[in-house]
């Protein structure tokens, strides 16, 4: 059995054991299993994928609603122009337990949720698309000024309406905001990342470790806002004490509360566990890729190849690296990964990538000859990817990187097969072109690279990054 098919019958194993477990440890069972997945290698850095994936998109909603706040403030300036008979932003908040609804209305309550001072609202039954932003309070106070103004300028059926221009700029902010909304909870109810963040949550919330309080009063109010949670939040519908085979509330002696939770605990590690399935999939596929391609080179492919890179003096060509990376281009588009040729980002460019996929790729090539400074060069080639990576991250979820060097004389340089950093991994992949009479006794020794001299490299390279 291939590496990638072990490690994906493994998964599968796991997954159907959780599926499989006992009410009475489910939970237990589901919380080793989001913890082991979150931990282990390789599935670690899968798992680390798909939160990125959601955190970014959390990010990139809000932006949007960041860049669209200066406008509805805007908005709401034109209208008291416009109309002052409007502005009530000097009304008075009562003194009340909650907002009375004329209170909710007003400007004076707009300027609250600028500064903060929003009422805290828990519906008992949360609807996913209802929008509970700070957004779309600001346009239904708008929306309910409007609506006022012309309900009180209406005589005999004839309605005074608001400014054609203020009302259309309302109509597409309004339109603007829903749109947005339902496109983040559509990605939402979908995402991977945000069904493993939840079951994050479920699982650090079993036998949690207990937090030291300063006065009896705080834990009162602790628990106040914990039950308030459990009624509100998703989150929390899987959380249950277990005792004595029943579910521990006892409105549900016979376990149907409990089960509809479990159904709804399941979706989400259904959505977890195809996610990384296709994950995984997708990189060994590449892994596959690229390593045909290595032992076609070597085995089939190596005169055609040299042929490419030498001139009729039988010296190396100057661009030698250029045309073999050239020629990985061309294979990998022959099996079905497109790849961007010598792209440019900011002041990094790239051999070969394809960032826009749904699963990245990735490729830096070197070729070396023998050099004396080849093993710099090589170690300083790792430098580069993070480098390049780190700063692509902040555009495109690129977790690994390929390393494909090409060996065309010298000795061959063994570097780890993978190098795991914090956030990437580099796979670096030697492709042995060396003319045949450098092999057997005649080869050089190989010479081992280690992990402790390539990290050394990189913290080096990012120094001198940062001073430049």
């Amino acid at each position: 059995m291939l590496y990638d098919d072990k490690i994906i019958d493994l998964l599968d194993r796991k997954y159907n054991f959780v599926a499989n477990s006992a009410d009475d440890i489910y939970l237990l069972e589901l919380q080793k299993f989001v913890y082991y997945i979150g931990n282990e290698e390789p599935y670690k850095q899968y798992v680390a994928h798909l939160l990125d994936e959601w955190t970014d998109k959390i990010k990139e909603h809000e932006n949007y609603m960041n860049e669209i706040l200066p406008t509805i403030i805007e908005l709401k300036d034109k209208l008291i122009s416009k109309y002052p008979e409007l502005d009530d932003s000097t009304m008075q908040r009562p003194a009340t337990h909650h907002v009375p609804p004329n209170y909710r209305c007003s400007f004076a309550y707009f300027n609250d949720i600028l500064h903060g001072k929003r009422e805290k609202s828990y519906p008992m039954t949360p609807e996913p698309y209802h929008d509970r932003t700070d957004i779309r309070a600001l346009l239904n106070i708008i929306n309910s000024k409007i609506t006022d103004y012309e309900k009180s300028n209406t005589v005999n059926d004839t309605t005074k309406h608001i400014d054609d221009a203020i009302m259309t700029e309302y109509v597409n902010l309004n339109n603007t905001q829903e749109f947005k909304h339902n496109d983040f909870v559509n990605y939402q109810r979908v995402s991977p990342g945000a069904s493993l963040e939840v079951l994050i949550d479920i699982a650090n919330i079993i036998n949690a470790p207990p937090q030291k309080i300063a006065s009896m009063k705080e834990s009162i109010l602790n628990s106040r806002e914990f039950q308030i949670a459990l009624y509100c939040s998703d989150i929390y519908k899987a959380a249950y004490e277990y005792r004595r085979n029943k579910s521990g509330f006892a409105s549900d002696p016979q376990m149907q509360e409990f089960k509809q939770r479990r159904t709804w605990c399941m979706a989400h590690l259904k959505r977890i566990y195809e996610a990384l399935r296709e994950q995984i999939g997708t990189y060994f596929s590449h892994l596959r890729v690229i390593n045909r391609y290595k032992t076609r080179c070597m085995w089939y492919d190596r005169g055609r190849l040299r042929s490419l890179v030498i001139d009729n003096k039988g010296k190396y060509i100057q661009t030698r690296e250029n045309t073999l990376t050239v020629d990985l281009a061309r294979y990998l588009f022959d099996n079905g990964i497109t790849v961007l040729y010598r792209a440019r980002f900011g002041i990094h460019e790239v051999d070969l990538v394809d960032p826009a996929a749904r699963s990245p790729i990735f490729v830096e090539a070197k070729a070396y000859i023998g050099a004396r400074n080849t093993k710099k060069r090589l170690i300083d080639g790792v430098s580069q990817i993070h480098s390049y990576l780190n700063n692509l991250e902040s555009k495109y979820a690129i977790r690994e990187a390929y390393y494909v060097i090409f060996r065309l004389g010298g000795p061959i340089y063994d570097l780890p097969e993978k190098i795991v950093f914090q956030r990437f991994a580099v796979i670096p992949i030697v492709i042995d072109m060396a003319e045949s009479t450098m092999s057997g006794s005649r080869q050089p020794k190989p010479v081992i690279i280690k992990r402790s001299e390539i990290a050394e490299a990189v913290e080096d390279y990012k120094i001198g990054q940062g001073n430049r």
